[in-house]
């Protein structure tokens, strides 16, 4: 017998028979490539490492008291210390759902499949016992209509219940979106007219702005008037002192008469003109209500935060609403 060469074939490796990069290997997605357990809702939640690999909760916070967060799959080192800095992966949660309600689904139809034969109607159709065929006028010979058997026709008031139900849970969800929407409506129009009222608050605080301006200069101009006022007084008052000849003490004493005259007038403008009662009084109004609105929005920044990490999610649209607007929401408009 001849010896041929022959092509030896590699036989293929199984999916997930050599792992990832020589670590663990992960055949199904549903469950934790390190101990190869189903993911689920509670312990076992899949979350997701920065390089996209993906393990149950419980492993990983194993892993994480080594304090050397290295990915078991292509051996990466994460700086991550806590499990909740792990994002959880919905995205495997919503198909795992998604497969445990179809297993339900095909559950429930094949206790329904007759165990003899799954290839033929048989079981689903009643025996001889418990059909009643009937015919109607004109129906060709042969062409019978058959009851549907009792356990399949339990089945399809379940599902259409459950058809029922989801119909009814959406329009209701709908239902709280549209209310969501006219309050969303309200709140964009009292913006719009707390913007108008803010473009306002912003003109009065340039008028006063000028106003103060103006009163400044006023006050400056009596404080230089106030000196020249108080330098001749000091002069006459000098020249008092020094007078030698009685012939000089009219004229000084018409000097002193007159510069005292507008010492008098400037002492009746500085009690009467200052301050100006509506400059100043506007002012502080203005700057209460600019301080209040500054400090609102500088508190609000760190509640809306705080209130994110607060609220439950899984609570009604509007209950939600409710918890973020602090305030009752009417089931009206």
């Amino acid at each position: 017998m001849d010896t041929k060469d022959t092509d030896i074939k590699q036989e293929p490796t199984a999916p997930g028979a050599e792992g990832n990069d020589g670590g663990f290997p992960q055949n199904n997605p549903a469950e934790c490539g390190i101990c190869f357990t189903l993911f689920d809702d509670i312990e076992r939640r899949p979350r997701t490492l920065p390089c996209g690999h993906t393990f149950c909760t419980s492993c990983l916070i194993v892993l994480l008291e080594t304090k050397n967060l290295t990915c078991p799959s292509c051996r990466v080192k994460h700086q991550t210390t806590t499990i909740n800095k792990i994002p959880i992966s919905y995205t495997i949660e919503e198909i795992l759902r998604q497969q445990k309600q179809m297993l339900r689904h095909n559950e429930a139809l094949a206790s329904l499949m007759p165990s003899k034969n799954a290839n033929t109607t048989e079981g689903l159709l009643p025996s001889n016992e418990d059909t009643t065929s009937s015919k109607e006028p004109g129906t060709p010979a042969g062409d019978t209509f058959t009851t549907i058997k009792p356990s399949l026709k339990n089945f399809l008031e379940e599902q259409s219940t459950s058809i029922d139900s989801a119909v009814d849970d959406r329009e209701e969800n709908m239902g709280q979106l549209e209310l969501y929407r006219t309050h969303l409506a309200k709140w964009k129009q009292q913006h719009d007219q707390q913007m108008e009222k803010m473009k306002q608050l912003e003109t009065l605080n340039k008028t006063i702005s000028n106003d103060l301006e103006q009163e400044d200069c006023r006050v400056n101009n009596l404080i230089g008037k106030g000196r020249e006022i108080v330098e001749q007084l000091k002069a006459t008052q000098r020249r008092i002192q020094d007078i030698t000849k009685e012939e000089e003490v009219g004229q000084v004493i018409n000097q002193a008469f007159h510069y005292i005259d507008e010492n008098t007038d400037w002492k009746k403008k500085y009690q009467e003109l200052f301050p100006d009662v509506k400059t100043v009084t506007t002012s502080k109004k203005i700057r209460d209500v600019t301080k209040k609105a500054l400090m609102m929005v500088d508190d609000e920044a760190g509640a809306t935060e705080q209130t994110n990490q607060l609220i439950d999610f899984t609570l009604p649209l509007l209950d939600k609403v409710q918890i973020l607007v602090n305030d009752q929401i009417h089931v009206c408009c």
